[in-house]
């Protein structure tokens, strides 16, 4: 660790004292995931009918094509890049991770590094084949101690392990959209895969050559996407036995919405049930 904090310091005293150009391109290229989405994905294909616009989202319903080599400078310009080397490392280097989730039958499964299993419900059937191609970013860290995990169409807040990581994991917002991609550059969340018929404006970033584009918000724009949603198997909240004479009220948590309550006798009674929903 400290010889690579050496190696750090180096380039970084590099940049400061000598405005060494390569340095500061080895800086950039280490520490890119934090920093800014690098390469920029153009949509071929019919233009699609999803859309959010109080976020200005509309994105593309076919699968990702490569178009080169962008960056996106601190003042928000879209600029096409001829680097081929740069170009292909990045594509080699921060590809999306393949297997990170594994989406089943009746959830999704997710493994942690400790190698604990945690489900998640599912979303639209569509998401399953885009995420076994690895077309979908799962999961990236968006600001200090906080990853933002993507599955199946919903997006969810994801504390660091040192902050117990899935055990308090939370859902923010479900949506239909394709997003391939996403990061964070200077306190603004980016995403890919926008429309290439959709108009630059207070959300959306166009290259200068036209043929590619980003949105770019904040995390907390991704609440405006939607309520949390997914599905899956029944699953028993509570069995419950209420003893001849006796009276039982129940009340559920206000985050609890989907319902399904059954009421059985073991032998003839006369028996009263009374539901109420606010």
């Amino acid at each position: 660790m400290k010889e690579k904090d050496t190696i750090y310091e180096n380039l970084f005293r590099k940049v400061a004292f000598q405005d060494d150009e390569q340095a500061f391109k080895e800086l950039f290229l280490e520490f890119y995931p934090a920093l800014c989405v690098y390469h920029v994905v153009y949509q071929t294909g019919r233009k699609s009918q999803r859309h959010c616009d109080g976020l200005g989202l509309c994105l593309a319903e076919q699968p990702a094509t490569g178009r080169g080599y962008y960056e996106l400078d601190s003042q928000l310009n879209l600029i096409k890049k001829e680097d081929p080397g740069t170009h292909a490392f990045i594509r080699e280097k921060f590809a999306v991770p393949e297997k990170v989730i594994d989406v089943q039958e009746s959830s999704v499964l997710v493994v942690d590094d400790k190698n604990r299993r945690w489900r998640l419900p599912l979303g639209d059937d569509r998401y399953k084949q885009l995420t076994d191609d690895a077309q979908l970013r799962i999961c990236r860290e968006v600001a200090t101690e906080r990853d933002l995990f993507h599955s199946c169409g919903t997006f969810y807040e994801l504390p660091a392990e040192n902050a117990d990581g899935f055990a308090k994991i939370r859902p923010i917002s479900s949506h239909d959209f394709r997003i391939h991609d996403y990061a964070s550059y200077r306190g603004l969340l980016v995403m890919t895969s926008i429309e290439p018929e959709a108009k630059a404006g207070e959300h959306v970033v166009r290259s200068d050559d036209s043929k590619a584009a980003v949105w770019v918000g904040v995390i907390d724009d991704l609440w405006e996407l939607g309520k949390p949603v997914g599905h899956g198997p029944w699953m028993t909240y509570k069995k419950i036995t209420v003893k001849p004479g006796e009276t039982f009220n129940h009340q559920f948590p206000d985050n609890f919405q989907a319902r399904w309550i059954r009421f059985s006798a073991d032998r003839e009674c006369a028996a009263t049930t009374w539901l109420e929903y606010k």
